[in-house]
């Protein structure tokens, strides 16, 4: 399916999405509407009882709920009763067509559980799994400007797992091995840690880290400008609106090469159970240009919204 929607949906008059005030995203993901000009589902979901699929649109408020209408007819409640629902398709609201999608029942995020939305703080969210994975096919060109050096932005809302020492890969789109290009989101020994890699060995990559919290709610916001002349500007994270986390030493050239691999959601690039990302997710955007002066403006909205701090 594709994310057309159920009838077409309409935002409601006067509706003014996050892209409408902060446009031009290069990708965006979410459990709300974010754009007056998207009229698409939100999501495909996979009903655990029989594997049926359907659409799910935004509901009058402009966000996923049991009263949105669904591709299949009629509303979610009624279609997905009891059962669980697994995420098929996370769609692209930035109207650049980079949907993420998994077909393989057995490693798609779980949105639903037996009739109840997984939540954050009575949002709606999408859990991974310990195998689950989202990927964006045929994108290795689309994600480099995370590692060739421009100047990016991608802002993260999620709910962090229960044991943040485990190895978790949040997101990325190389391999994570010693000649691999891309750039990198993971969890492992109580850090976080934000990469980007030139393909050239394993040592030569930029690298942020800073510590993490477990079951913490989360705007997680990335900078990645890996040709920068200060080491430290090349990577930073901002979580919940607070001091820039920039611990980089290292200034390794950019590549411009494609990334190894295209862009993964929750998983290394094979689905693995060893290394699945166990939280849970609410928006995903990246922008391929400079929202240092939008950043604050993002994250408020980001916080309004889903009360994260």
């Amino acid at each position: 399916m594709i994310g057309l929607g159920f009838g077409n949906f309409q935002s409601g008059a006067g509706f003014v999405g996050l892209l409408d005030t902060y446009p031009n995203a290069a990708a965006a993901y979410s459990v709300r509407l974010l754009s007056s000009t998207y009229s698409g589902a939100l999501v495909e979901v996979r009903r655990s009882s029989d594997n049926a699929v359907t659409d799910v649109n935004p509901d009058a408020n402009n966000e996923i709920s049991f009263s949105s209408t669904v591709s299949a007819g009629g509303d979610l409640s009624t279609w997905i009763g009891s059962d669980d629902g697994f995420v098929r398709t996370w769609y692209d609201q930035s109207g650049n067509s980079k949907d993420l999608i998994q077909f393989t029942s057995s490693n798609q995020p779980k949105i639903i559980s037996s009739g109840a939305f997984e939540v954050i703080k009575a949002k709606p969210s999408i859990l991974g799994l310990d195998n689950s994975l989202l990927t964006v096919p045929s994108s290795t060109a689309y994600f480099k400007f995370l590692h060739d050096g421009t100047k990016s932005f991608v802002s993260n809302v999620i709910e962090t797992p229960s044991n943040v020492s485990n190895l978790e890969f949040i997101w990325l789109t190389n391999q994570t091995g010693s000649s691999d290009v891309g750039a990198d989101l993971w969890a492992n020994a109580g850090d976080y840690r934000q990469f980007t890699r030139n393909g050239t060995t394993s040592s030569q990559r930029n690298e942020n880290t800073w510590g993490a919290t477990a079951n913490s709610h989360e705007t997680l916001s990335l900078i990645f400008d890996a040709g920068n002349a200060t080491a430290a500007d090349r990577l930073i994270a901002r979580i919940n609106g607070g001091l820039d986390l920039a611990n980089n030493t290292r200034t390794f050239a950019p590549s411009t090469a494609n990334s190894t691999n295209d862009f993964n959601l929750f998983n290394y690039f094979v689905p693995s159970s060893n290394f699945g990302f166990t939280g849970k997710y609410q928006e995903l955007i990246f922008w391929d240009s400079d929202q240092s002066s939008n950043r604050e403006g993002i994250e408020t909205n980001q916080n309004t919204y889903y009360s994260i701090y």
